[in-house]
C-alpha cells in the first residue's frame, strides 16, 4: 500500500473520536465502518487546523471544494476494500476541484468518464522516497504521474499530462539526472522544490529553460519528472508533442505556487501494485520498448536503459505516444532510407535491454543490415561503417561500458532528431483523435 503519515484507518478512529480505545475495539470500529462503506477526508478552515470526517463512498465526487473550508480525499481511502474497484464510468459528477475546468472544458464527456484526487501529503511523502533503497518506485512513481492534471488557478489553465519520463536526482542512481554544475560561476536553475511556502510538500511543478526549448517539471528530492506529451484541457489547442512544452508555462514561483495537481485514481491503483512488487523492472507489461526514455547519449550506461516513461490510459497505445530513437522504426514516415538505418540498430539495441539486461551486446550483423539500408555517402552511413570498424573481426560487442560505440550511437543519434519531429506529428493526429468525442 502507498505509504503515508496518518493511515486511513487511523483517520477513522480520529473522527469517530476513539484513537485511544483498545486494539480490539479499534477493530470492532473498523469492522464498522467499513461494512457501512464509509470513507475518510479531511477538513481544513481558515486557520490550517485539519480535522477527519466521514462519508459515504458515493458521496465524495459530490463534496463541496469552494468556500472558507477546504475538503480533502486522500487517495489511499480508494484502496481499503480492494474487492470493490473504483468504477469510471459510475459518477457522472466531477472529481471535487475539477468542476469549473470542467464545466468549460471540450474534453469534459472524457473527464466525467473518469476520477481524480489532488495530490495529498502521504503520496508527496511517496515521490520523494530515496531510490537507492527503494529502486521500484522509479516505475511506481512514472506511473503515478501519468495522465495527471495540473491546474493553474492564477489563469484557470490546465492540461493532462499525456506522457511523463522519470530522472533520478543523483548520477550515482541514473547518469542522466539534472545536472546542477555551476554556470559562469552561478547556481543553474533546477527543479528541486524550494524551501518555504509550497501548495505541496517538497513537489514543485515548473517550467524550466533549456537550449532546446522550455521544459515542463515535475520536481521532488528523489527525481524530475520531464512532461513529454500534454494537452490543454480549457480549450482546443494542439497537443504538445516531445521535451518541450509550449502550450502550459510555469515560470515564476507564483505560478507554480497557484497550480494544483490532480491524479488519476486508476493510476494511483495501478502504482499502488507496483510498489508492492520488490522485482519490478518496467511500469506495465505491454510497449516495453516504449517505456524507455528519450535519450541522446550515454549508451554505455544501464541508467540509461531504465523504463520509467509512462503514458495516460487515453494515449496508452503506441500510436498517441511520443517517438524516441528506440521506437522510431515503428513510424510510418521512416519506410526506407538512412533514417530507418538509424532506427533499425536503435530498436535491435533497446530489444537487447530488455532481454539481456547487463550483458548488452550489439551483433556485427545487426550493423551490417543497418548500412545496407542506407543510400550511399550519407553522414549516417558514414557514422554505422565507423561502428562496424569497432567489431576488429569480433561477431559482437558489449554496449554497457564501450565507450568507442557510445561516442557513434551519440553521433548517430543527434542525426535522429530532425526524424523524429516529423514522426511525432502523426503522434499529435492521434492524440487529437483520442480526445475527440467518441
Amino acid at each position: 500500500m502507498i505509504p503515508q503519515k496518518r493511515t486511513s484507518d487511523e483517520q477513522i478512529l480520529s473522527a469517530c473520536q476513539l484513537t485511544n480505545v483498545s486494539e480490539r475495539e479499534k477493530r470492532r470500529v473498523i469492522l464498522a465502518i467499513d461494512s457501512l462503506e464509509l470513507l475518510p477526508f479531511t477538513v481544513t478552515d481558515q486557520r490550517g487546523i485539519s480535522r477527519a470526517a466521514l462519508t459515504h463512498n458515493t458521496l465524495l465526487a459530490n463534496l463541496p471544494t469552494n468556500g472558507p473550508v477546504t475538503l480533502r480525499v486522500d487517495p489511499t481511502a480508494f484502496f481499503r476494500n480492494p474487492e470493490k474497484q473504483l468504477c469510471i464510468g459510475c459518477s457522472p459528477s466531477p472529481s471535487p476541484g475539477l468542476e469549473n475546468l470542467i464545466a468549460t472544458s471540450p474534453y469534459a464527456a472524457i473527464l466525467l468518464r473518469m476520477n481524480f484526487v489532488e495530490l495529498s501529503k502521504s503520496t508527496c511523502d511517496l515521490l520523494n522516497e530515496d531510490w537507492v533503497s527503494r529502486p521500484e518506485l522509479k516505475f511506481a512513481c512514472s506511473k503515478l504521474l501519468a495522465g495527471c492534471i495540473l491546474l493553474n488557478t492564477a489563469n484557470s489553465h490546465a492540461i493532462m499530462v499525456n506522457c511523463v519520463e522519470l530522472y533520478g536526482r543523483k548520477k550515482q542512481i541514473d547518469i542522466h539526472r539534472e545536472p546542477f554544475r555551476l554556470i559562469k560561476g552561478k547556481a543553474p536553475q533546477t527543479s528541486i522544490p524550494p524551501f518555504g511556502e509550497t501548495r505541496y510538500d517538497d513537489v514543485w511543478p515548473m517550467t524550466i529553460a533549456s537550449k532546446d526549448g522550455d521544459r515542463l517539471t515535475i520536481g521532488t528530492h528523489a527525481f524530475n519528472a520531464l512532461v513529454t506529451s500534454s494537452i490543454r484541457l480549457d480549450l482546443k489547442e494542439p497537443p504538445s508533442i516531445g521535451g518541450t512544452t509550449v502550450s502550459f508555462s510555469l515560470k515564476d514561483t507564483q505560478s507554480s505556487k497557484a497550480t494544483v495537481i490532480f491524479l488519476d485514481c486508476e493510476s494511483i491503483k495501478a502504482a499502488d501494485k507496483l510498489i508492492s512488487d520488490k522485482s519490478v523492472q518496467q511500469n506495465s507489461r505491454g510497449n516495453e520498448v516504449e517505456q524507455l526514455r528519450q535519450l541522446r547519449s550515454k549508451f554505455d550506461e544501464p541508467s540509461t536503459y531504465f523504463r520509467c516513461r509512462a503514458p495516460s490510459r487515453i494515449t496508452k497505445d503506441h500510436t498517441a505516444q511520443p517517438f524516441t530513437i528506440f521506437t522510431l522504426v515503428s513510424s510510418d514516415s521512416l519506410e526506407k532510407g538512412s533514417g530507418r538505418a538509424a532506427a533499425v540498430l536503435f530498436n535491435r539495441i533497446a530489444i537487447c535491454s530488455l532481454t539481456k539486461e547487463r550483458e548488452m551486446e550489439l551483433h556485427l550483423r545487426i550493423v551490417k543490415e543497418s548500412i545496407e539500408l542506407c543510400e550511399t555517402s550519407t553522414k549516417i552511413r558514414g557514422i554505422l561503417e565507423d561502428i562496424e570498424k569497432l567489431f576488429k573481426g569480433q561477431g559482437s560487442i558489449p554496449v554497457l561500458g564501450n565507450k568507442s560505440l557510445n561516442l557513434q550511437l551519440t553521433k548517430l543519434a543527434q542525426e535522429l532528431a530532425s526524424y523524429i519531429t516529423i514522426a511525432n506529428k502523426t503522434v499529435a493526429a492521434f492524440i487529437e483523435d483520442r480526445f475527440s468525442p467518441a
